[in-house]
């Protein structure tokens, strides 16, 4: 599952100040925290937007804690993206390509 509401608006921060346009540029950053309030993005770009984040959080609860965290939500989201995604006649979308390409960076950076 996804971070708690508070712990995620911390990581959306993290994300936008050390994730974001380095070198992609996957979000507008008012349109995400918008469509975030209302619930309305997928938990598997939420999962994947947490991994990328995690690693530059200074948050407490990341503490000594940081890679199993990173590890924790990039399987789950690579988990739900198989299931629905890859093994399913589901159509792609754009949150999907988001979630892969932040995950595939995560992966190739190493967790």
């Amino acid at each position: 599952m996804p971070p708690p509401p508070a712990i995620l608006k911390h990581l959306i921060d993290v994300y936008f100040l050390n994730v974001h346009d380095q070198p992609y540029c996957f979000f507008h950053e008012a349109t995400l925290r918008r469509q975030l309030l209302v619930g309305a993005v997928p938990h598997f770009l939420v999962l994947a937007i947490s991994s990328s984040a995690v690693r530059y959080s200074m948050h407490e609860v990341y503490k000594n804690k940081q890679a199993a965290a990173i590890g924790a939500y990039t399987n789950a989201s690579w988990s739900i993206l198989l299931e629905r995604y890859f093994a399913s006649d589901n159509a792609p979308d754009i949150a999907m390509a988001q979630a892969t390409a932040l995950l595939a960076t995560a992966d190739f950076v190493g967790k």
